[in-house]
């Protein structure tokens, strides 16, 4: 099933990355259609992206959305290594956001990546988005 604002947009959900925040996942059917529908990837010839979407105020504090980021995967390429590698982009800037030291969570991002991963492909498995 296609989108309808993104004829080329297979399947896009969301996954918790917290209780107050969450990541969309898109799934496009081929990499020029993820190009056409994000504009950071115009003229990028990625097999994926992640982004993260926090800022800082002027009293130095970070603010971070309810939605805290997107990650965009094209069906032809959607692997373990692809996947991880964009999940891995998006725990990173998580981690920045929350100005956390890795090695001071690391217990607590490899929780998050456990989940992201589960519940990502139980996502395309359920829509039946796995490659052969």
């Amino acid at each position: 099933m296609t989108h309808l604002l993104h004829p080329g947009l297979l399947h896009s959900f969301t996954l918790p990355m917290d209780r107050e925040h969450y990541v969309r996942f898109y799934v496009w059917a081929s990499k020029k259609d993820m190009q056409s529908g994000n504009s950071n990837l115009k003229d990028k010839d990625y097999l994926g992206s992640a982004t993260g979407n926090y800022f800082g105020h002027a009293n130095g504090r970070i603010a971070i959305p309810k939605r805290f980021g997107e990650v965009h995967l094209v069906k032809e390429y959607l692997s373990a290594r692809i996947v991880a590698h964009e999940i891995n982009h998006l725990l990173t800037y998580w981690a920045d956001a929350h100005s956390w030291m890795p090695m001071a969570h690391d217990e607590q991002l490899a929780r998050l990546c456990g989940e992201l991963h589960r519940r990502f492909w139980k996502e395309i498995y359920k829509y039946g988005l796995a490659r052969n």
